[in-house]
């Protein structure tokens, strides 16, 4: 992905300025800045979407904003930082292991609300015994002191966890920990909902998988780079990943290789 190509990406299609974390992804899954989109219902009296006059339903305020493009900003901002480090200074080698700033973009960044892992393969509780402390870096994260045995709720990707101590759940580094009790094969694929999803007038998406915020959603398959197939119960249809924590963004990895 070129320069030219995450310039615009990045632009609102409305007034040309450059998205921020504060902008909303319709139902649609257009993406506007949140001024333009408090204009429309200013003018208009509803909200309609620009590029697909889609009716959107609730207020502006209700609109989730778009985690994709929440983790494209962080990874900007973080290759950014990286680069001005290493211009201006060395970086020591450390005996405790340092998160990857990439990696950590590609986390859940919204605290998780599991009631609780599931049982290993030989009936023990899955768990890992922190072998360095660690501080939460951001929202959604679990800290912990050297020592502490964190219970594993899953795997998030490669590099990361997530987990409860006490009573606290989040996610952290699995280069932190040394794992007593592995979690059990999880073959399927999972994602968790951000917000609810729901249309009022099904029409055209009788297809569509709707949920609730919280809800777990085993992923069938990626459709494109806005859709998904995945399962609830007995139910299954496509629904739009930005209400979920899908992790296998295809936008979000060519910005990494971007940004290398």
């Amino acid at each position: 992905m070129d320069e030219r190509m995450l310039t615009e990406l990045l632009e609102c299609s409305v007034c040309l300025d450059q998205l921020d974390h504060s902008s909303k992804v319709l139902p649609c899954q257009h993406t506007f800045c949140r001024r333009c989109l408090e204009e429309i219902v200013s003018a208009k009296d509803e909200l309609r979407c620009p590029e697909c006059r889609f009716l959107v339903e609730c207020k502006v305020d209700e609109l989730p904003p778009n985690i994709l493009l929440v983790r494209l900003l962080e990874g900007i901002k973080t290759s950014a930082a990286k680069l001005t480090l290493s211009s201006n200074a060395k970086i020591s080698a450390s005996s405790s292991p340092v998160a990857g700033s990439s990696q950590s973009n590609v986390r859940n960044t919204h605290r998780a609300t599991m009631k609780g892992p599931i049982a290993s393969g030989n009936g023990a509780q899955p768990s890992a015994r922190a072998l360095y402390n660690y501080d939460a870096k951001e929202p959604g994260d679990l800290s912990f002191k050297k020592g502490d045995v964190i219970v594993l709720i899953r795997k998030v990707d490669e590099n990361w966890l997530q987990g409860q101590l006490g009573q606290y759940t989040g996610f952290f580094p699995g280069s932190y920990v040394q794992v007593i009790n592995p979690l059990p094969n999880q073959d399927a694929p999972s994602c968790r909902a951000l917000f609810d999803f729901e249309i009022s007038d099904l029409g055209d998406n009788k297809d569509c998988l709707f949920f609730k915020k919280d809800d777990v959603i085993t992923v069938v398959r990626r459709v494109d780079d806005n859709w998904a197939e995945g399962k609830l119960g007995d139910r299954i249809g496509i629904f739009p990943v930005t209400f979920a924590d899908v992790r296998t963004d295809y936008i979000y990895k060519q910005l990494v290789q971007f940004l290398k």
